[in-house]
């Protein structure tokens, strides 16, 4: 009897910490933890693991003798426990599948497919009502109690699916990237499916469910932990710079800069006509397009060794480290002054131009082979340093200047083309 009282405490005072520490996990989730579709499957995934860890606590100190369930109760919170792991499972993959931008997440084929699995293992659970294929309870003496059905194993086949369909393509994803951290996070995924997927598997067959309920715990805290340091220098929603690390860099890079010899390049890149994407196609879709927006540039900017990142809202920033054209590249001048206006000019028509014109074609393509309901183009603005003494803040707001001229040309230029 004092072992059982002592079962009790423990596992009633663990599972309060379990409960305690995911609800802390929910109520700190901000805008700023991803996409919305990033935070609805986190926020659904920890909602999932609060009833599974519910149930199984009524369920175990039924295990203890602690309480008497009768069979139907019995039944449905083995039904309910079942359903809701196997929704905390497939939500925490869905999330880290969007998460990690996986390239088939857009795929119509990806989105009709990846939810045939769960349907079919809810559907296979809920059957214990009236079938014996996964489960079915027994009556032994005055206690129920649950037995394991030789079709059980259809759940692990169920989960399998997911869990080789996503670490295959997992892999492909992370082979194609030249972005360390991304790699290391996808690696770190990879790694965590491999730790977990046993655990729960043999938790199972072990009839010990307080391991799948730490196991299941350890994967919103891992999530969680991957959220805020990903945080601390990188966007959420786009998964480039965020505009701290953006600051630091030019920062950095004016202070080392070569007087004479090199310059840095600072481009402010604003969506036109984003809020209509907003308000036409609603915020989910609106990110989408900043997602679409920010590989685009990046891929851009990787061509040309530049530093991208978010600066925030649907404005992006570009800086580029360039060493000076030499004489023989521009006309020759007779005074300094001369000379600096013919650098500035050679920069506006054969660095700026041609960023301006690539961005927006390769927007363009990348619309197009996604079939996008809408067109995406971009304004840019820019301002270039030449001294290790300027303010970064002053050369960010010079090409944000420049940014809204540019902004107000295109405004100008489609309105009158609306009203011919």
């Amino acid at each position: 009897m004092q072992l059982y009282i002592e079962n009790t405490i423990v596992l009633t005072v663990s599972y309060c910490f379990y409960g305690t520490f995911s609800w802390y996990v929910f109520m700190s989730i901000k805008s700023d933890f991803g996409s919305e579709k990033e935070i609805q499957y986190f926020k659904a995934q920890i909602v999932s693991y609060l009833i599974y860890l519910a149930a199984t606590w009524l369920w175990t100190l039924n295990e203890l003798k602690v309480i008497n369930i009768d069979a139907p109760m019995l039944l449905t919170l083995a039904v309910v426990c079942h359903i809701s792991v196997s929704c905390t499972m497939y939500l925490w993959i869905k999330y880290y599948v969007y998460h990690l931008q996986i390239d088939f997440i857009e795929k119509k084929w990806f989105r009709r497919l990846f939810s045939i699995p769960i349907y079919f293992a809810v559907i296979l659970i809920v059957s214990a009502y009236k079938y014996d294929f996964v489960f079915h309870v027994i009556q032994k003496g005055k206690r129920a109690e649950i037995i394991y059905d030789k079709y059980y194993y259809l759940l692990y086949v169920f989960f399998g699916m997911y869990f080789v369909f996503v670490v295959i393509e997992t892999i492909i994803t992370a082979t194609k990237l030249k972005e360390r951290d991304r790699r290391q996070e996808i690696i770190l995924f990879i790694g965590y499916m491999f730790i977990l997927t046993p655990i729960v598997v043999f938790s199972h067959f072990l009839r010990v469910l307080t391991v799948t309920t730490v196991s299941h715990l350890a994967a919103i805290f891992f999530t969680y932990i991957s959220i805020q340091e990903t945080r601390v220098r990188m966007d959420g929603l786009t998964r480039l710079n965020n505009r701290r690390v953006a600051e630091e860099y030019l920062h950095k890079t004016i202070s080392e800069l070569v007087e004479g010899k090199e310059e840095v390049a600072v481009f402010m890149i604003d969506v036109n006509r984003f809020k209509l994407v907003n308000d036409r196609y609603g915020h989910l879709e609106g990110d989408r397009a900043l997602v679409i927006v920010g590989n685009v540039i990046k891929k851009v900017a990787s061509s040309n060794n530049c530093f991208v990142g978010r600066y925030g809202g649907d404005e992006f920033i570009m800086i580029f480290h360039n060493r000076l054209p030499r004489l023989n590249n521009i006309p020759k001048r007779r005074n300094t002054n001369q000379r600096s206006i013919a650098i500035e000019e050679y920069f506006e028509n054969n660095i700026y131009n041609t960023l301006c014109k690539r961005l927006n074609k390769e927007l363009e393509e990348e619309c197009k082979n996604l079939n996008l309901e809408y067109e995406l183009s971009l304004s840019v603005g820019y301002s270039v340093c030449k001294n290790s003494k300027d303010d970064p803040k002053v050369i960010i707001k010079f090409a944000d200047e420049h940014l809204y001229q540019e902004k107000e040309s295109y405004h100008k230029k489609n309105d009158m083309y609306k009203e011919s």
